[in-house]
């Protein structure tokens, strides 16, 4: 809509004013339609012109039962609560009905960001909230992370902080170290 192509603008004209712009190696986005035009207009505000590419990695959680219900259905607002809670506590096993767990949300996520990080040294990924946040909940955590790792600062402030439409996240990856 024209609200979120609004948004898309002034995160290009946000990576302008940080001087990032000019260095845009590559734009990758999910290959969902508002993420994938999000993604169209940051790379054509690009003076270098950078690649583009979709990934189906970046998509949103798959809520399975709960895809397209109203925040106000009472089944599936009890469901959310209890996934997200489990996953809040660190049991990534938990999965929406007939959707997906938090294990296989974040190692898709976290194999489209590596996937990403290859194609330059600056990228602009294009993605949703919720695979955004517990993506970086998975960095915070470390690798191994184990069970008082969610209590770590890094993954609290991650799991308090609202990821919003067009927000931006810095990533540093090490491509050496993967």
């Amino acid at each position: 809509n024209d609200v979120g192509r609004l948004q898309a603008r002034e995160a290009a004209e946000g990576l302008r004013r940080l001087g990032v712009l000019n260095c845009i190696d590559a734009v990758v986005s999910s290959d969902l339609s508002r993420a994938s035009e999000t993604a169209d207009i940051i790379a054509a505000a690009c003076p270098r012109k950078p690649p583009r590419s979709a990934d189906a990695g970046l998509r949103e959680i798959n809520f399975g039962e709960l895809q397209g219900l109203s925040s106000e259905a009472e089944k599936g607002q009890r469901a959310k609560v209890a996934t997200y809670a489990a996953w809040k506590s660190g049991d990534f096993s938990k999965a929406f009905p007939g959707g997906e767990n938090g294990a296989a949300v974040i190692e898709r996520g976290v194999t489209a960001l590596r996937k990403a990080a290859q194609q330059g040294d600056v990228v602009v990924v294009v993605a949703h909230g919720g695979l955004i946040k517990w993506c970086a909940v998975h960095i915070e955590r470390g690798e191994e992370g184990n069970e008082g790792s969610m209590a770590l600062p890094g993954v609290e402030q991650v799991l308090k902080a609202p990821v919003v439409n067009c927000c931006c996240s810095t990533v540093i990856y090490d491509h050496d170290s993967d």
